[in-house]
């Protein structure tokens, strides 16, 4: 009797680590999606405001001081960059199920 218990309780635990891992894999597999099209998104704002030909701001903080860099912001704060969110994610996810697109730090 005390055998079966046993079996039984290891077969529980079992089954929940698998039903966890497999929730866990399902919403890091949306994060990761969501995270490759910020990206994407990001770089087309970049683009768009003419940062392509500029060195980088990290490097040569003077840059930020530039229209381009302006615009970039303001591209990347504004509804241009939701829309190119949504553009590049993949077919069934929306911004709504992936929560507020975060702010440029």
């Amino acid at each position: 009797m005390r055998k079966q218990w046993m079996v039984a309780a290891a077969t529980v635990v079992t089954l929940v680590g698998v039903a966890h891992a497999e929730i866990q894999t399902t919403q890091s597999a949306d994060a990761a999606a969501r995270q490759r099209a910020e990206v994407k998104a990001d770089l087309e704002m970049w683009h768009q405001a003419g940062m392509s030909f500029l060195p980088s701001p990290v490097v040569y903080p003077e840059v930020r001081d530039t229209a381009e860099y302006r615009k970039y912001e303001q591209l990347r704060s504004g509804p241009a960059f939701q829309e190119a969110v949504a553009k590049y994610l993949p077919v069934g996810h929306t911004l709504a199920q992936q929560g507020e697109i975060p702010k440029q730090p």
